[in-house]
């Protein structure tokens, strides 16, 4: 069946309320063109002339195509409910808000949170400021949650300025609101804004969670603050989550990272349970501090508990066997990498940089020129 023929067989035939979606399309000429032909009949009420556009569109009517090919993939929901039972929204979602400003949809918290999320998604920052636009003129201005996701989506934009603003405009915060800013603060390397937040969100009478803490202590590693880590660690106690995997994480590398290897090492001891990333924190700690003995030690112990290593680890694990200037434990470390077969690394992996100019082997005189190791594409 050729694809104008599947797309009569899938229109409702009623006039200005037939809405044509297509979603998880292939992002071709077509279907962006046939998508604004269906807004401007849904506004119009007619789709008698749009039916004939298609085929114009599609383009040869006796090219066969599956029901099941990802030009139609998901097929064509016949009303305006299709964005309330889809689990997405193709493309950036601005269709419909086409639709919805021409009154052919009416706009829900549903709706808007899909098209948040598509922006999240996307990381696109026009359209995110688009749907912000619009939600600014629905009755979910005001609306505390919706907000929340909004600042959240300027986050993951990488538009913190588009965040704070929207911060300081919102007349009630909750816990998720300080701590979407807190977090985007710390992740896009403004630990200092992250930090100062913290004593105004305490005055508000709100009790920071794994999540703020975990984002605090973050920000004061990157900035070497022990002082307000010190604080921190004494709210972790305070509020029961100094035991909490996430946040034993984060003290682990904050201490590492303001030079503490000792206290470092005894939350890492205090820690029930333990993941990769505890590890990696610690064993980057001691290569940091040229503990390149220390750090192997670790590297080992932590494979023979089994657990995997990462690529982090691998760079870490590297760094120390420059500092140590060990050419058995970086003969060791790097087979050790290569069998890892479901952690296979390119050779292009800044980790692998790293080996060809630390490696203690260039250190002792092994080799003199970096083509003579073998590395065969992968690590």
């Amino acid at each position: 069946m050729n694809r104008c023929n599947l797309m009569k067989r899938h229109i409702l035939g009623s006039r200005s309320k037939a809405l044509l979606f297509l979603y998880n399309y292939n992002n071709t000429a077509a279907a962006v063109g046939i998508q604004k032909l269906f807004s401007l009949s849904a506004r119009f009420g007619t789709l008698s002339a749009t039916r004939a556009s298609c085929a114009k569109l599609i383009g040869d009517e006796d090219s066969e195509t599956s029901e099941d090919e990802d030009w139609f993939p998901s097929r064509i929901i016949q009303d305006k409910d299709l964005l309330r039972s889809s689990p997405h929204i193709s493309g950036t979602g601005l269709h419909v808000l086409d639709l919805v400003n021409c009154g052919s949809l009416e706009a829900d918290r549903t709706l808007y949170n899909k098209l948040l999320h598509r922006c999240t998604q996307t990381a696109q920052l026009k359209q995110a400021r688009i749907v912000h636009s619009h939600i600014l003129t629905s009755q979910f201005k005001d609306d505390l949650p919706i907000r929340n996701t909004i600042l959240h989506m300027y986050v993951k934009c990488g538009s913190l300025d588009d965040a704070r603003n929207l911060f300081n405009q919102m007349p009630h915060k909750d816990l998720v609101t300080w701590t979407a800013l807190i977090s985007g603060y710390s992740q896009h390397d403004r630990p200092q804004d992250a930090l100062v937040l913290f004593p105004e969100m305490l005055r508000h009478g709100l009790e920071p969670n794994q999540f703020t803490l975990s984002s605090l202590l973050k920000a004061s590693g990157a900035v070497s603050d022990d002082n307000h880590g010190r604080q921190l660690h004494t709210y972790c106690f305070k509020y029961g989550l100094d035991s909490n995997v996430y946040v034993g994480t984060a003290l682990v590398d904050m201490y590492a990272r303001c030079g503490h290897m000792d206290e470092s090492q005894l939350v890492f001891d205090a820690l029930d349970t333990k993941n990769e990333v505890s590890w990696n924190a610690l064993i980057a700690g001691h290569a940091r501090k040229a503990q390149g003995e220390h750090a192997l030690r670790l590297f080992w112990k932590m494979l023979r508990e089994g657990f995997k290593p990462t690529h982090f680890t691998y760079s870490s694990v590297l760094t120390a066997c420059a500092s140590a200037g060990s050419l058995e434990q970086g003969n060791n470390s790097s087979s050790t990498s290569s069998t890892s077969s479901s952690d296979t690394i390119s050779a292009s992996e800044t980790h692998l940089a790293l080996g060809v100019f630390d490696f203690p082997w260039l250190k002792d005189g092994v080799i003199s020129k970096p083509e003579d190791l073998n590395f065969e594409g992968t690590f």
